[in-house]
Formats: C-alpha cells, sequence, structure tokens
C-alpha cells in the first residue's frame, strides 16, 4: 500500500520498511499502552531511525487505524 502524497516522494525502499515497522510498532503499543512513547519505540528502533522516521510512521500508523490525521 503507498500512502505518499502527489507533494511528497516515495520514500527509498529501506526506508519505506523501517517506516512501516515503526508504524506496525505504533499501532501494537497504542493497541495495549494508548500510545507509543519514544522509549518504546527505544526497544526496537534507534535513536537515528526514530528522529527520521517517526513522523512518517505515526502517519502511516494513524491511516491504518482510520484516524486520519496526515499532516503537511
Amino acid at each position: 500500500m503507498r500512502l505518499a502524497s502527489a507533494c511528497q516522494p516515495s520514500p527509498e525502499p529501506a526506508t519505506r520498511d523501517v517506516v512501516a515497522r515503526m508504524a506496525a510498532f505504533m499501532i501494537d503499543i497504542a493497541a495495549s499502552a494508548g500510545a507509543a512513547t519514544r522509549d518504546d519505540l527505544l526497544l526496537e528502533f534507534t535513536p537515528e531511525e526514530i528522529d527520521a522516521h517517526n513522523e512518517a510512521a505515526r502517519r502511516m500508523a494513524l491511516a491504518e487505524a482510520g484516524l486520519g490525521g496526515a499532516r503537511q
């Protein structure tokens, strides 16, 4: 599934993998704890991955959860 807008170039495949994994992790954590914190994300991702991909993953997680929330 491709969620990139016409205004944003598609991320590279490796980036898409991190974003998709992070979004899935956020959804899993949110289902059990209400929200994924940075500390939660640090259990699975490096600080650099979080800094680089958190916003894209958050938008993907919201879209997959049917909550919209995609902001530009």
